[in-house]
């Protein structure tokens, strides 16, 4: 498995948001188009800044992103559970037959 960051947050990029390194796409947004039924290659084919090995990359890093204490108070952590949970979902529901 590769150390390579494929989900970085920065205040200058969509207000902080999760987004895929070297992309304006952020995480929800990729969550939700595999969520609607698209697959990883029409991902990549309809928004061309992504890769395959982006796409993937930045889904095994939502699913074993190690939980770091954070103040349970705050609902942009619950969402970033939220995310963290549909990504693990997702990438066991692509094992699928």
């Amino acid at each position: 498995m590769s150390d390579e960051k494929w989900i970085v947050s920065d205040k200058d990029h969509l207000g902080g948001k999760p987004r895929v390194q070297g992309t304006r796409i952020s995480v929800a947004f990729l969550l939700e188009c595999l969520a609607s039924g698209m697959s990883v290659a029409e991902i990549v084919d309809a928004y061309p800044t992504l890769t395959e090995n982006a796409v993937q990359g930045a889904l095994r890093e939502l699913a074993h992103e190690r939980k770091r204490p954070q103040r349970e108070d705050s609902p942009r952590r619950k969402h970033a559970a939220q995310i963290q949970i549909c990504a693990i979902l997702l990438i066991d529901f692509r094992k699928l037959p």
